[in-house]
């Protein structure tokens, strides 16, 4: 199997599954047509759904290590997923509670086998717009599904909302997914620093327990008051990534974050100020909209590309999400205290969220110190003054390599040279080839990095990687 087809898989499976997920079981609109009741035997049905996602990713995070294990995982979450949810069709309330359970568990097995080939296959050029694509077509699905439950039964919709999980199975099957085979090493890399990943849980569980307050507080207030600002919450989410994956890639890293951070504070102000209005309300709806589009689409990237680096996608997605649900699910119990305050909650909720807004833009300074001092410090000796790339000079291109590949000692130093500036005719002088020669390593040399023309394979790499 080639590339591109792994990377059509990556593309076109998680927005299917991910659809499903936030149509249902993560209190979604299928959920809420067709559960019996949010509570069973005094559990909370979403509470237990995200209690045993939540310890998935977290047990994942610790304790695997074998990347080859990844595509078993995604077959066999979604072979359970799609079983689970067709005993719901049976109808009976007690099958809800140990369902909604099974259903955490499958679904971050499902997700975090898919991160493991996001993470490995998908090159760090590149990888926002398809990131952005993913988000876009998710959100796409859960906006159907919303509608459709609004006049379809709850049978009817529960049926229904098997179908994109049928979808991603066809597709694991005519892909051949499920019989890849995923080395157990990649390669030698750096251990991922504790540091650095301690740094970026409590980056994320800042962050996102402003989710849980907005999602416990904010939002049903909205939706409420106006009728149409679900899907206006919803189409703007979807414009703000859009935009990202039309210009995304030309912002530097962590900028979007900095101002989505700006944003998150601006809609709890707005939301303690104005909220006494209908426009004030949909202000801060649009303010809450546009940060959590760019959060959400950033952190996935730059997971995934950290997981790249140091080639642990379980460690890190697993850690990262564990902590991200942890975040919004104890946001939204916090929300839940806040309520019962009364006529002070809009100001308590500005107050707590300004908290942990400070927080945040502690730590992202802190991230990109972090993250640029761990990356792969593999270069030894200077190697500035060089007129041809000298043995030992080339172990840092390893880390940045797809899964699977080497580059032979000429692509390596045809790459070399081009990090170092020289152009296709000089590097042919200097190496006493023709340039339809250095056009065909080029091509070879792009295939290997995941890349698809030499400002990519530039941009690849770190600055201090570049010798121009």
């Amino acid at each position: 199997m080639d590339l591109n087809q792994i990377r059509k898989f990556v593309l076109l499976s998680k927005p299917l599954f991910f659809g499903w997920l936030l149509a249902f079981p993560y209190y979604g609109p299928v959920f809420n047509a067709a559960a019996p009741a949010p509570v069973i035997s005094g559990f909370p049905l979403f509470l237990v759904f995200a209690a045993t996602h939540g310890l998935t990713y977290l047990a994942s995070g610790v304790f695997l290590k074998n990347v080859s294990v990844s595509l078993k995982m995604m077959l066999a979450g979604l072979l359970v997923t799609l079983f689970t949810n067709a005993i719901l069709l049976l109808q009976f309330d007690f099958l809800w509670l140990p369902a909604m359970a099974v259903l955490g568990m499958a679904s971050s097995v499902y997700i975090l086998g898919w991160c493991c080939l996001f993470s490995l296959y998908i090159p760090n050029v590149g990888r926002l717009k398809v990131m952005a694509a993913v988000i876009i077509w998710s959100n796409i699905v859960f906006i159907i599904f919303n509608l459709l439950s609004t006049f379809l039964s709850a049978r009817a919709v529960l049926i229904l909302v098997m179908l994109p999980l049928v979808a991603a199975l066809f597709l694991l099957l005519k892909f051949d997914i499920a019989y890849l085979q995923i080395p157990k090493q990649v390669r030698q890399v750096p251990v991922l620093p504790g540091s650095l990943l301690m740094i970026i849980c409590l980056f994320i569980f800042a962050l996102y327990l402003n989710g849980g307050l907005m999602y416990r507080i904010i939002m049903p207030s909205l939706d409420f008051q106006v009728p149409f600002a679900f899907y206006w919450r919803f189409v703007l989410y979807i414009l703000i990534i859009l935009l990202m994956y039309l210009y995304g890639e030309r912002l530097q890293k962590y900028f979007p974050i900095y101002v989505a951070v700006s944003l998150l504070g601006m809609a709890f102000i707005s939301f303690a100020v104005f909220s006494e209005a209908t426009a004030g309300f949909l202000l801060t709806a649009s303010l809450l909209e546009a940060a959590f589009a760019l959060l959400d689409l950033f952190v996935w990237v730059i997971l995934g590309s950290l997981a790249f680096i140091y080639k642990a996608p379980f460690q890190l997605f697993g850690l990262a999400l564990a902590t991200n649900l942890g975040g919004i699910v104890l946001g939204d119990l916090f929300g839940g205290y806040l309520l019962l305050t009364g006529d002070s909650v809009r100001l308590m909720t500005a107050v707590f969220a300004s908290m942990s807004i400070f927080i945040v833009f502690l730590i992202v300074p802190w991230l990109s110190q972090q993250t640029e001092r761990s990356l792969p410090q593999v270069i030894k000796g200077n190697i500035l003054n060089y007129n041809l790339p000298q043995a030992g000079n080339d172990r840092f291109l390893e880390a940045y390599l797809m899964p699977g590949e080497k580059l032979t000692p000429r692509e390596i130093e045809v790459t070399l040279l081009i990090l170092k500036g020289y152009t296709n005719n000089e590097i042919a002088k200097k190496l006493f080839v023709s340039p339809n020669t250095i056009k065909t390593h080029l091509k070879n040399i792009y295939d290997k990095f995941g890349v698809k023309k030499k400002k990519e394979l530039i941009l690849l790499f770190p600055r201090e990687y570049r010798y121009t």
